[in-house]
């Protein structure tokens, strides 16, 4: 399932890491990428590769978190 992810919030992962990290596919993670709708580094010139930083993923998580409202406690 997914990977083990170490605490440290800096960590970079390539797309498949990313992409188990979130619980999406690959295909996915690049039209995320495509969209701008998700922080990344571009390694390497022309195609390259993408990377992402733990953190940014984490803030893309919270970002899009729905909270329930009307729930009783």
């Amino acid at each position: 399932m997914a990977t083990e992810v170490a605490k440290d919030l800096s960590k970079i992962m390539d797309i498949h890491e990313a992409s188990d990290y979130l619980g999406i596919s690959e295909v996915t993670m690049y039209r995320l990428v495509k969209s701008n709708k998700l922080v990344y580094f571009k390694i390497g010139q022309g195609r390259g590769t993408y990377r992402f930083r733990l953190s940014d993923l984490d803030a893309y998580l919270e970002k899009h978190r729905v909270d329930i409202k009307g729930e009783k406690e």
